[in-house]
């Protein structure tokens, strides 16, 4: 059963699995070696902590819209105002993920700015940590066995977190500072605008935000921002019950993506979108379609992998089978974190598996 394999790479399960294993081996062996071991993890978890509440805090002090922090199993998300801490599912956001955002009514020098600060507060938390857990260890009288013990590695992981966190590599905060110094005035602006027009409602965009996008589509090499727009246009033509040329959007961002093996994940799931919505438009699973579902498998999430095989197993719904699962597949579109997904997921399903 794929529940099996899910509950084996939670991260909740990992860190038991990890306690339980430790204690075992200290236990068998009596070496404190494994005692160490643990309380590196336990400083590595809240040095980790640390850099990713340093990006919260700098960007909330710098007036950004906040959208998510995961962090081990603790997923904090905001909806509808209000914030909500919930269990973290993905293993891979379990090592530190902040999401947050601009609105698009500052200038240019002031998003760069802002975004600069925003990246630069993660490794600053850990600069302040070292800092202190430094001088605490220089000034304060330790005993034999105490914590002094311990603190130098505590002081280690925060200055090894400092250095490979700011070293201006690509996927690094170092490397985000040192790309948003090198963008264009016009690049800086139009990136903020996209990533505000992707969070909003969708009842708040206008026809001229629509064109906006649509231009934006056209001239962007970054198959990133292709994605985001291809899904927020599909959500945008769906919620306004028009399906073609929902489906015409599909198709363009499916183009412009291309075939390769680094676009291969963001290409299998527009099709497994453009699936979806062709059976809503059709009312059938195409022979073609039901290729392309067979190739979800669970590495791309609860949610996709439990949608796909609801639908392959029993397309035609003659047990009534299709509606639970699809019910439930939709209950775990949560762990997307992205507003239009979760809503073309449920535009669509509703349809196809007249599920409440």
């Amino acid at each position: 059963m794929p529940n099996i394999k899910y509950v084996v790479i939670h991260p909740l399960f990992c860190a038991v699995c990890l306690v339980f294993l430790l204690a075992c081996l200290f236990l068998m062996t009596a070496d404190t070696l494994y005692l160490l071991i643990g309380q590196i993890a336990v400083m590595l978890i809240i040095a980790i902590g640390f850099h990713e509440l340093g990006h919260w805090l700098f960007g909330t002090l710098l007036n950004m819209k906040f959208k998510f922090l995961a962090f081990l199993f603790i997923l904090l998300t905001k909806t509808e105002g209000k914030i909500r801490c919930e269990l973290n599912n993905s293993l891979p956001l379990s090592f530190g993920v902040t999401k947050m955002y601009f609105d698009d009514s500052l200038s240019e020098s002031k998003i760069r700015q802002r975004k600069i600060w925003y990246y630069a507060g993660g490794p600053l938390a850990n600069l302040f940590l070292l800092t202190v857990a430094s001088l605490l260890y220089v000034m304060l009288d330790w005993e034999k066995g105490s914590f002094s013990d311990v603190l130098p590695y505590f002081i280690i992981l925060n200055l090894m977190i400092v250095v490979t966190t700011a070293i201006p590599f690509e996927g690094t905060d170092g490397g985000n500072i040192l790309k948003i110094i090198k963008q264009t005035d016009e690049k800086v602006r139009s990136d903020s605008q996209l990533q505000s027009f992707y969070y909003r409602p969708i009842q708040q965009l206008t026809t001229q935000d629509i064109s906006w996008l649509k231009a934006k589509m056209d001239e962007t090499a970054k198959l990133d921002d292709v994605f985001s727009i291809t899904l927020l246009l599909l959500h945008y033509y769906l919620a306004a019950h028009r399906p073609e040329e929902g489906n015409e959007i599909l198709h363009a961002g499916l183009d412009k993506i291309g075939v390769g093996k680094e676009q291969e994940l963001l290409r299998q799931i527009l099709i497994f979108y453009k699936t979806l919505v062709e059976f809503y438009m059709d009312e059938m699973l195409s022979d073609d379609g039901y290729q392309e579902l067979q190739k979800i498998t669970f590495w791309y999430g609860e949610a996709f992998y439990t949608i796909a095989q609801a639908i392959i197993q029993e397309q035609n719904n003659k047990n009534g089978r299709m509606v639970a699962e699809l019910e439930k597949g939709l209950s775990k579109t949560g762990e997307l974190l992205d507003p239009n997904q979760q809503e073309i997921l449920r535009i669509v399903l509703t349809s196809i598996g007249k599920v409440r």
